[in-house]
C-alpha cells in the first residue's frame, strides 16, 4: 500500500495527550505554530474539557514559532529562551519538550537543552523526542510510559496494600472509569491513581507502589503496564473494551475481587439485578442496527454492548494495530470491519447499510450525518449499558437517525 488514508494521528499528539492533564505541567513543542495549533485543538476535544460544564483550565500547551530560518540555522538559543520564560511566569513543576517533524529532522538537542534549563531553573525540564514520521498516536503513547519509567516514578519502595493505578484514563473528568472508581470504593480500595489522568508529580512518583494496576485502555497502557510490571514487579489486569458490556464488565470486577480476596456475593446481586433490566430494555431494540467509527477501546467497548441490547452491527471502522489488537476481535461483532479506508468510501458504506444509529469518535468522516456531542456520564460499567439503552430508546421515540459522538 502506497498511501494510508489521512486521518492517522502522530506520535507528538499520543504523548502531548498523556502528558498534557497532569497538575502544574507546562508542554512546550519546539516546531511551527500549525502543529501546536492542531495538537492542542485535539488535545481540549479528545482529553474532554470541550465538553465541560463549568469553567476549567485548559492544559498549558506552547510552542516555540518554529520558523523557516530556525529550520535553516537552528533554534537551541530560542527553545532554551521559550523553557526560560515559561518558568519564570508559570512556575511548573514539570516543563516537557517536544520535538515535532523538523526540529527532529535538523538535530535541535532538546535533552541539552532540558539539562541546562533544569540545571539553572530548579525544574523538571523533560525532552520527548516525538517527530510525527516516527509513529501514530499509539507509538507516542508506549513513548509516553517510557518517559514515566525513566524520569517521572520513583524507586518501588514497599508494596502499598489495596493501592490501585488505573492505567490509560485521559478524559479530564474520569468520565470513562467513573463506574469502575465507584466499585473500587466499594469493595474498600480507596488509594486509587488515575496514570496519567490530573496527576500531581508526587502522586506519579508513588505510582511504582501500587499492589495493582487495572488497564482502561490497550493502546495507551498495555505498554506501560507491561512496563511496570517488568520493572517494579506490579501485575495488571484488564483491557480497554472491559469497562462496557454486562459480561465484559462482570468478568473484569470478579478478577479485582478475586485478586483482592473480596466476597463476591454483592457483585452478583448487582450484576443480575441490571442484567434483568437490560433483558426489558433490549425488546424496544429488536431488529436495530448500527455502525460503529470509532478507536479500538470504545469500537469493541461498545459492540459488547450493542450485542448484549439485541442491536446488529453492520460495520466497523476503526484502526488496525496488530500489536495489542487483531482483526479476529471485531470480527466477533460484525461481519463487516475497515481499516485505514478513505472517508467517502465509508460514506457510501454507510448510506448502503443505511443503519439506525451510528456511533463516531470522528464526526467530520461520517459528514453530512447529523451527531448529537458526547454524553456527560459514559457508558462504562453495568449502569452504561442500561443509559445506552435508554438513550438509543428514546432516539427512536424522536424517529431521528443520529451520529452519537464520543470522545
Amino acid at each position: 500500500m502506497k498511501y494510508c488514508e489521512p486521518y492517522q494521528s502522530c506520535a507528538l499528539f499520543g504523548a502531548l495527550r498523556y502528558f498534557a492533564n497532569l497538575k502544574k505541567t507546562v508542554c512546550l513543542i519546539n516546531g511551527p505554530t500549525g502543529c501546536t495549533f492542531y495538537a492542542n485543538n485535539a488535545v481540549v476535544r479528545l482529553n474532554g474539557y470541550f465538553n465541560a460544564q463549568h469553567r476549567v483550565d485548559i492544559p498549558h500547551i506552547y510552542c516555540t514559532d518554529f520558523n523557516e530560518c530556525d529550520a535553516i540555522m537552528g533554534c537551541d538559543e530560542k527553545v532554551e529562551q521559550a523553557a526560560a520564560e515559561i518558568i519564570e511566569k508559570f512556575h511548573p513543576e514539570i516543563l516537557f519538550i517536544f520535538n515535532c517533524c523538523v526540529s527532529e529532522i535538523i538535530g535541535s538537542d532538546i535533552d541539552i537543552i532540558a539539562e541546562n534549563v533544569e540545571r539553572e531553573y530548579k525544574c523538571r525540564v523533560i525532552p520527548i523526542h516525538t517527530a510525527g514520521f516516527k509513529g501514530d498516536h499509539k507509538y507516542g503513547m508506549r513513548m509516553a510510559g517510557d518517559i514515566l519509567i525513566r524520569y517521572l516514578f520513583a524507586d518501588r519502595q514497599e508494596c502499598k496494600k489495596r493501592k490501585v493505578n488505573l492505567l490509560g484514563e485521559f478524559d479530564y473528568f474520569n468520565r470513562s472509569t467513573q463506574d469502575l472508581s465507584a466499585f473500587l470504593n466499594k469493595i474498600g480500595i480507596t488509594d486509587v491513581t488515575h496514570v496519567p489522568g490530573k496527576c500531581s508529580l508526587s502522586e506519579l512518583e508513588d505510582a511504582s507502589n501500587a499492589e495493582l494496576n487495572i488497564i482502561t485502555c490497550q493502546n495507551a497502557s498495555r505498554y506501560l503496564a507491561e512496563q511496570m510490571k517488568k520493572k517494579y514487579g506490579i501485575p495488571y489486569i484488564g483491557n480497554g473494551s472491559d469497562l462496557y458490556g454486562m459480561e465484559n464488565v462482570y468478568n473484569l470486577y470478579s478478577r479485582i475481587c478475586e485478586f483482592f480476596q473480596v466476597e463476591k456475593s454483592e457483585l452478583e446481586k448487582e450484576y443480575n439485578t441490571n442484567l434483568r433490566i437490560v433483558q426489558e430494555k433490549k425488546k424496544a431494540l429488536r431488529g436495530k442496527s448500527a455502525v460503529i467509527v470509532a478507536s479500538t477501546r470504545r469500537a469493541l467497548g461498545y459492540s459488547a454492548i450493542l450485542k448484549e441490547l439485541g442491536v446488529e452491527v453492520k460495520l466497523i471502522f476503526s484502526e488496525a494495530d496488530e500489536k495489542y489488537t487483531s482483526k479476529k476481535e471485531f470480527l466477533q461483532f460484525s461481519k463487516n470491519v475497515m481499516f485505514n479506508e478513505f472517508p467517502n468510501t465509508l460514506v457510501e458504506k454507510i448510506d448502503e447499510i443505511n443503519p439506525d444509529f451510528i456511533f463516531s469518535t470522528l464526526p467530520e468522516i461520517v459528514a453530512p450525518h447529523k451527531y448529537l456531542v458526547r454524553p456527560e456520564v459514559d457508558y462504562s460499567g453495568f449502569s452504561g449499558v442500561i443509559r445506552m439503552a435508554d438513550y438509543l430508546i428514546e432516539l427512536l421515540r424522536q424517529k431521528e437517525k443520529t451520529i452519537v459522538v464520543e470522545n
